[in-house]
Formats: structure tokens, C-alpha cells, sequence
């Protein structure tokens, strides 16, 4: 199936610096990544692409911003309410939005890159739009536990179910995530093929160093964890 693979498309919606990035970064920068030509597409909103372009200067990345309808945010407590009721309409003009994307483009398969799924997102609009303009090879790539919705969860769980049928495959970075997605939403009820890929480290950027900080004569334990206490980090799993 991955014979004739040339260029791949990457949606990608996203705001700030973090773990999604990281591992995209690191995923570019692999050598198997390195024979394709990429496409990036992203809401003009996302900081973190400057860092990407920083890191990585390739000729074959390419780059496509769109201004995001599922990214509007407010602190006015008005705006807000106003943007809960209107979800689903901002959802369908990111569908048609996408529909106007994918026609001008071109790519032998689409990577759906999402962070923390649950709500109405780019990524299932941009999967939604290959659908209905029969373009092939579609994998939704999903980081982060299911993101609770107070409404519009019956819709969403709706548009999970065919999404999960049309995709070509369903990747998690974890089984702590594929749990998650698995028994809060129906993105597995029809899925053709799920699995779990692990987060992977560059180790030629790490120098074998010993750190006196970590230096102790008693009998412990030192362990450093960069993330937020959540049971779904694993924390207690390692206490355990």
C-alpha cells in the first residue's frame, strides 16, 4: 500500500508549544519522513509552527494556514455561550472549509495529527472532506485522553462513529489514550484497524551526563517527570 508513497498531508489543529509538536518534530525529522514531500496544514493561529520551521529547514516541507472556525475562543461569558450553541454550524463551515482545501491539493495519504480529541476538531472535518471527495489512504493519529463535552455529545459521538469507519487506520501514542477514546466515545465501534504506537526519543540529542542534583547517598529513588499529577500520566502507576 505504501509502495508508491510520495507526499503526505498533515491537519494539524493546534495552538501552543507542546507534546503534539514535539513528537511531530521528531517524526520529520526521522529518516523515513525525510523521502517524502510534507504538507502542513494548520489554523494561522498555532504558535507552535515556528518553532517546526525553526528546527526544520527541508525543501520537501511545505506549508498551508487557514484560519480555524473550531479554534474561535472568548472570555466574554456571552461570546461563550454564543460559540457552545453554535458548534455544530462552525463545525460545518470547517467542513466546507476543508472540502475547499483538500480540492487543491494533492497527497498520497492524509495524517489527521490530533491532540486532545473530544470536541468538534479540524482534524475530523479535514477526514469528513477526504471522505466526500473520495481521496484514499486516511489515518487519524490521536495524543491525549478523550476531552469531556457537556453538549453536543450525542452529535459528536454520531460523526465519531463514521469517522472511525472511514479511516484507514486509528493510531494512539498509548494504551492509556486508546482506553480513553475507547470507553468515552464510539471512534472504535466500527474502526477498521487500531493500534498503539509509542512516543519515541531522539537519543543523539541526550549527552550521558551525571547530574549532582540526583546525586545521594541514601538508598532512593530519584525520578523527574515533566507533566501535569493526573492518574492518566501514570504517576501512581510507577509509585505502585
Amino acid at each position: 500500500m505504501y509502495k508508491n508513497l510520495k507526499k503526505i498531508a498533515i491537519i494539524m489543529e493546534n495552538l501552543e508549544y507542546g507534546g503534539v509538536t514535539t513528537h511531530l518534530i521528531g517524526l520529520l525529522k526521522s529518516k523515513r519522513f525525510r523521502n517524502y514531500e510534507i504538507l502542513i496544514i494548520t489554523n494561522n493561529s498555532n504558535k507552535a509552527i515556528e518553532q517546526i520551521k525553526k528546527e526544520i529547514n527541508y525543501k520537501k516541507i511545505k506549508y498551508l494556514s487557514y484560519y480555524s472556525f473550531n479554534s474561535i475562543s472568548s472570555d466574554i461569558f456571552l461570546i461563550k455561550v454564543f460559540l457552545l450553541l453554535f458548534k455544530p454550524l462552525l463545525f460545518l463551515l470547517s467542513f466546507f472549509q476543508m472540502i475547499v482545501i483538500v480540492k487543491k491539493i494533492s497527497f498520497d495519504a492524509l495524517l489527521a495529527n490530533c491532540g486532545g480529541y473530544g470536541n468538534f476538531r479540524d482534524e475530523m472535518a479535514g477526514i469528513l472532506a477526504c471522505k466526500a471527495l473520495n481521496k484514499k489512504n486516511i489515518h487519524l493519529l490521536i495524543h491525549h485522553c478523550y476531552v469531556g463535552q457537556i453538549f453536543w455529545n450525542y452529535l459528536i459521538n454520531l460523526i465519531n462513529i463514521y469517522i472511525g469507519k472511514i479511516s484507514d487506520s486509528l493510531i494512539f501514542v498509548s494504551h492509556a489514550t486508546k482506553k480513553s477514546i475507547e470507553n468515552n466515545t464510539s471512534l472504535l465501534t466500527y474502526s477498521k484497524k487500531k493500534s498503539v504506537i509509542h512516543n519515541g526519543v531522539l537519543i543523539r540529542n541526550f549527552k550521558k551526563k551525571k547530574l549532582k542534583i540526583f546525586h545521594s547517598k541514601k538508598r532512593i529513588i530519584k525520578i523527574g517527570m515533566l507533566s501535569r499529577i493526573d492518574r492518566y500520566k501514570g504517576q501512581q502507576d510507577l509509585v505502585n
